[in-house]
């Protein structure tokens, strides 16, 4: 059973699962990607919560600040806010499951996001597309937007519209967050490397990225071009539930 709740001083949504095994002591809380990123894999990000509910993990679902259905406007919040966020979903999910480890799955910004969080009681991160550099994450979100307004330009132009009233952003990011998000680097994160499993799309990352666990899932998926439709791999998912579920 899906139970929705809010949290937090800002009321950060959230979605819980229960363990089939209501005795299970691991908490799996994924934390999802931004914008666009989170529309194209939210089935899959669904679909991989049921499958670790069904093989015995608490699991929480989160929305960060200002994003999906919690409160409060994107501008108002930093990265700052959502790795709090994370750490605040990580304190509800303990007191409502007793649960004494936990296991952050992060998606692309997602991940860098998650390996920032100092909780004591993660034991082990999982990482899907990790997202190695903000300021590069920032270049391609704006690469993203100028596809969308050279798209509408064109249907514009078909329909005999002023492009100018078009809205071309799909997000509009506030000075402090856009900064917040420029600072993160998760190649920084070495304390931690061991703790690390990574799945990539990418097999230059397998076979040459800063990670000590790195496995190439079989299919090579390029985010900054394929911005459209949805992502649902079953070979990813698959991947990321095995390592989830090893103990």
């Amino acid at each position: 059973m899906i139970e929705p709740f809010f949290f937090g001083p800002r009321k950060a949504f959230a979605c819980y699962q229960s363990a089939r095994d209501s005795s299970s002591a691991e908490l799996l809380v994924i934390c999802p990607p931004l914008f666009d990123e989170y529309r194209r894999c939210y089935r899959a990000i669904a679909d991989l919560a049921n499958a670790c509910s069904d093989k015995g993990k608490h699991v929480i679902r989160l929305d960060y600040s200002g994003t999906g259905e919690s409160q409060g406007e994107l501008s108002e919040f930093t990265a700052n806010d959502w790795i709090d966020d994370i750490y605040s979903v990580i304190e509800e999910g303990i007191a409502l499951t007793g649960a004494q480890s936990v296991v952050l799955v992060g998606v692309r910004f997602g991940a860098a996001l998650a390996v920032h969080c100092k909780h004591a009681a993660i034991t082990r991160f999982v990482l899907w597309d990790p997202i190695l550099s903000g300021q590069e994450y920032l270049g391609w979100l704006s690469s993203v937007n100028k596809k969308i307004e050279s798209g509408h330009r064109w249907l514009a132009k078909q329909v005999g519209m002023k492009s100018e009233v078009l809205s071309f952003e799909n997000f509009t990011l506030g000075e402090s967050l856009e900064r917040s998000i420029s600072e993160l680097k998760l190649v920084e994160i070495d304390d931690i490397g061991d703790r690390i499993n990574v799945v990539t799309t990418d097999k230059s990352v397998a076979e040459n990225g800063p990670y000590i666990n790195c496995q190439f899932s079989g299919l090579e998926y390029d985010w900054p071009s394929f911005h459209e439709g949805n992502f649902h791999p079953k070979s990813v998912l698959t991947s990321i539930a095995l390592m989830v579920l090893e103990k």
